[in-house]
């Protein structure tokens, strides 16, 4: 029993003492993986700006609002060109929705088109964008379910 006692106090001790070489070895290891992670955004970047027309696909919850006016907004993007389609190309139980284009970064952006409706898979398109300026798009729906609609959009920029 003795014996049994000395054991567990060495293994202890001995892990106590390890403890503070592991955050050692993590950082090792986590400053291995960041050339590599760059390296992969930067090729995707790339593969993205070498496109024709470069398009974002992302989901966001579309609102049921009475008005159209307030709305939930989708990530923010770069004008790379002049032109840009956006388009809610599926929302469960749910036919039409509204949006809106913002110029800046939310919540402190610029109206930059009221809100216009359109039905679900029918885009909307927006021109005279200033290349190189952040863009979001704020989206609701008249007819989603009373908690909303978790919807898929597409983004296309022309």
């Amino acid at each position: 029993m003795k014996l049994l006692r000395k054991m567990v106090s060495l293994v202890s001790v001995l892990g106590i003492l390890a403890s503070p070489a592991v955050p050692a070895w993590a950082a090792e290891a986590e400053d291995a993986l960041l050339p590599i992670e760059r390296t992969a955004n930067e090729a995707i970047f790339t593969l993205q700006a070498e496109q024709e027309n470069p398009s974002i696909t992302g989901r966001v919850l579309l609102p049921r609002t009475v008005t159209g006016q307030t709305g939930n907004p989708c990530p923010g993007f770069t004008a790379n060109t002049t032109n840009v389609s956006f388009t809610i190309t599926s929302a469960p139980n749910t036919s039409t929705y509204n949006c809106q284009l913002y110029q800046g970064t939310y919540p402190n952006g610029t109206l930059v088109t009221s809100y216009s409706t359109g039905d679900l898979e029918t885009g909307v398109s927006v021109s005279n964008l200033t290349v190189e300026e952040e863009y979001y798009f704020v989206v609701s729906s008249l007819d989603a379910p009373a908690k909303g609609a978790n919807a898929t959009y597409t983004l296309v920029m022309f």
